[in-house]
Formats: C-alpha cells, sequence, structure tokens
C-alpha cells in the first residue's frame, strides 16, 4: 500500500464514524510494506472519531497480530499523524487494545519529518479534553528498528500518548 502524502493502512487506511462502533483484528499479519504521509500503520493508518456526543465510543482490539512488513511515513508538521507497525495514529474517545501482538525484525519503522509519533507498535495519540480514551498493549513486542528523522517523540513500541490512561 502506498500513498504520497495522505493516510495508509496495511488492512484500512481510516476506521472514522460517528456513533459507537467496534473493528477487532484478530490471528492477522501484514506482510506488505505500507508508506504515506501522515497516519501511516501496518493494520490501520488512523482511527478518528467524529461524534460530537460525548456517549458515542469507537474500540479498535487488536488480538494476536503481526506486522511483519517496513512502514514509512513522513508527516511533516501535519497534526493528528503518527507512524506504527499496527496504528499509525488515533484521535478518538474509545479504547485501543493490543493483546499477543508483535513487529518482527522486517518490521522496519520510519518517519521523514514528522513531530507527533512514531513507535513499534502504536505511533501516536491524542485528544481534546472532552474525549476518553484508553489504551492497552499487553503481551506484545516490537523486534524492528524506529527511526525518525525530526520528531523528538520515537519509541521502541510507542511513539506518543497523551491526556488519558493506559497501560504498555
Amino acid at each position: 500500500t502506498s500513498t504520497q502524502n495522505k493516510i495508509a493502512g496495511g488492512f484500512i487506511g481510516l476506521v472514522e464514524g460517528n456513533t459507537n462502533f467496534t473493528v477487532t483484528f484478530a490471528n492477522c499479519t501484514n506482510t506488505g510494506a505500507v508508506s504515506g504521509g501522515y497516519g501511516v500503520g501496518g493494520f490501520v493508518g488512523k482511527i478518528n472519531n467524529t461524534s460530537a456526543n460525548t456517549s458515542d465510543y469507537s474500540n479498535v482490539n487488536f488480538s494476536y497480530c503481526l506486522n511483519d512488513a517496513a512502514i514509512a511515513g513522513k508527516a511533516g508538521a501535519q497534526h493528528d499523524a503518527g507512524t506504527g507497525g499496527l496504528v499509525g495514529f488515533s484521535k478518538t474517545r474509545g479504547n485501543v487494545v493490543m493483546t499477543y501482538c508483535g513487529n518482527t525484525e522486517n518490521g522496519i519503522i520510519t518517519d521523514v519529518g514528522g513531530d507527533y509519533g512514531v513507535g513499534g507498535l502504536y505511533g501516536g495519540g491524542t485528544w481534546t479534553d472532552s474525549d476518553i480514551q484508553k489504551y492497552d498493549i499487553s503481551y506484545s513486542y516490537n523486534k524492528g528498528s524506529v527511526t525518525s528523522e525530526q520528531t523528538s517523540l520515537p519509541g521502541g513500541s510507542v511513539g506518543r500518548l497523551n491526556r488519558r490512561s493506559g497501560s504498555v
């Protein structure tokens, strides 16, 4: 999967909705390289809940999922951007859960200009004060390299998580 300056994902580029929804990935492997602009991930480029109703939640769950391919982003100064082995970026009211997931040594994660987050599993996440987002990454690993030319937010597993609770 390849786009010049847009969202890109190995399975889904953009998961977006304005009501309650859940997306589940189970026992999946991405083996195809993914490259794009902002919001680039081996499984999902960007997760976004657009609802103004604070009771609407979006949940994205990963279990026994594996990224086995190179992921490359070039977010530049784009806000709401990230590059990750499973998820590039999320701005959502809800939960992102990864259990027994991994990024192999073939999962080389790079970003050539982002200022948000670059991570082996999860690039970055942010939200407004009215949003509630929880993340839970358990029994998961990264064996691939994570590099960024311009950001101060690279992480082996998670690049950037902001304002809410969770566990890694």
